[in-house]
């Protein structure tokens, strides 16, 4: 299956969008690259790669294939502490130094972690990240479930010369996430490099509590999406192998983690929190709760439970605490930021077309038709009207959307890092939901409760329609220019990590 015929469709809907997207696959058949801009190119991160392909399983089948190979021969098979490999996980990032085009700037901070990252040959391949393993699995269920099964049979050599099946790789990955879970039926771990990145998931700039204080990343911390992807994990794997020795432990397992999330995670109304630390809950309300709707287990509580956390997540996250013109803000409005004159690249003025676009993927998922159509039309409204697919779009508290431009005599603003343009983390959803657009699927009915929720919040807030590509600035209501600059942000932010250190 391909997308070329809808071409012309979509690129109607989104200008340019399937030239972006030829332009991320990879020459040498490694499923598409990060992005094409100035500090991810050629690059292959494994969050990037196994969104990005699931995403797109309806209408690219040979790309699913590739990065499904790709990542198991990258995946750990022995221990190494700097690194943090581990036999089953799957890698963070490969960076080849001798393809990859940086800046100076962009070189040194890989010049100074060269020997705490282990850097070899003029590659980089670190395994920081605690979400990749279960989205592998995930991904690998959904093509060998709907697509071709054969994917499980297939053989890949690591780079340590070891030949295994796809199946055998899911395997250790479930393994890993198995070995990951604490007697209280949560995921984490005790980072074992101090110079690797702190927060591994997602939302990898910073977590703090709103107190300013940082989340204690010395410690096992805890993060909802990492609970929810690991539980729906396991679960595929026991629907994908239901005659294997462990696919019993693989279910119950899955649903213990379920359960411990919504009731540890879970606030009196069913909010659900990012993150749990030494300290307990993190106070700060995240974009992430969002992302637990995209999971199968919903469907084995009581439609009561059901009902109550879905009713929750949906109210907040729609709520002027988080909706834009342009999509969904990462963290709540009225969050403190941590740090003073500085936009946090993960913070409430900031708002990520996939972060918004895995939300929708709730929604569809809970048949909330309505209000995922309103989330596609503002994010494809604000990818068109920004242009180049940025990474993400600033908005600020006062809900103005940030022009990025080169001229340094306009107004500047302090960021911890500059959008990257023409990345997969936005090329891949607007493919998706041009896609759609074009083709007009069908989806599921709703039941009542879903539609009379659906219902409800249209009704308390505005409706956007998606419109035609040159109108998209009038659609995203007041913006204004400003240049932007790292220097300065990126010293507050080092002191600042430096304070919270001692």
């Amino acid at each position: 299956m391909t997308y070329t015929a809808d071409a012309e469709n979509i690129d109607a809907i989104i200008p340019g969008v399937t030239a972006a997207y030829a332009a991320l696959k990879s020459p040498d058949s490694m499923g598409l690259q990060t992005s094409t801009g100035s500090f991810y190119n050629h690059t292959l991160f494994g969050r990037d790669a196994s969104n990005a392909a699931k995403f797109v399983s309806d209408f690219d089948h040979e790309l699913v294939a590739e990065t499904i190979l790709v990542l198991a021969k990258f995946q750990g098979v022995q221990h190494n502490t700097r690194t943090q490999e581990e036999p089953g996980r799957i890698h963070h990032e490969y960076r080849d130094f001798r393809t990859w085009k940086g800046t100076l700037f962009e070189n040194i901070p890989f010049f100074i972690l060269r020997n705490k990252w282990d850097i070899k040959d003029r590659r980089l391949l670190s395994y920081f990240s605690l979400d990749t393993t279960a989205s592998f699995i995930r991904l690998t269920h959904k093509h060998a479930t709907y697509t071709d099964a054969s994917i499980l049979q297939k053989s890949v050599t690591n780079r340590h010369g070891q030949t295994r099946t796809i199946q055998e790789s899911a395997e250790a990955a479930a393994e890993w996430i198995m070995e990951k879970i604490d007697d209280r039926g949560l995921i984490g771990e005790v980072q074992t490099n101090e110079y690797a990145l702190p927060f591994q998931t997602y939302q990898d700039s910073l977590y703090a509590r709103q107190d300013g204080i940082l989340a204690d990343y010395r410690n096992p911390i805890i993060y909802v999406e990492v609970q929810s992807l690991a539980a729906d994990a396991l679960h595929d794997m026991a629907h994908m192998l239901p005659d294997h020795k462990m696919a019993h432990a693989w279910r119950d397992t899955a649903l213990r983690l379920q359960y411990t999330m919504v009731q540890q995670f879970g606030d009196e109304k069913g909010f659900l929190a990012s993150a749990i630390d030494s300290r307990g809950k993190v106070d700060v309300a995240n974009v992430s709760a969002g992302w637990t709707l995209n999971t199968s287990l919903w469907t084995e509580m009581s439609q009561h439970d059901q009902q109550r956390y879905v009713t929750a997540i949906v109210e907040k996250l729609f709520s002027d605490e988080f909706l834009t013109t342009v999509g969904i803000r990462s963290r709540a409005k009225s969050a403190s930021n941590p740090i003073s004159k500085t936009l946090d690249y993960h913070g409430s003025e900031t708002v990520w077309p996939m972060f918004s676009f895995m939300v929708v993927e709730g929604l569809r998922r809970h048949r909330l038709h309505g209000l995922a159509n309103q989330l596609e039309h503002r994010i494809v409204n604000g990818l068109n009207a920004v242009g180049n697919f940025p990474e993400f779009i600033i908005v600020t508290r006062n809900d103005s959307v940030i022009m990025a431009t080169k001229d340094r005599l306009m107004p500047q603003l302090n960021v911890q890092m500059k959008p990257e343009k023409n990345i997969g983390f936005s090329v891949v959803p607007a493919m998706v939901m041009g896609h759609r657009a074009a083709t007009k699927p069908r989806y599921s009915e709703p039941n009542r409760w879903q539609r009379e929720l659906d219902e409800r919040i249209l009704a308390t807030i505005p409706r956007i329609e998606r419109v035609a590509s040159s109108q998209a600035i009038n659609a995203i209501g007041a913006f204004e220019y400003r240049h932007l600059r790292r220097w300065m942000s990126t010293i507050r932010t080092m002191y600042y990590f430096w304070q919270q250190r001692k």
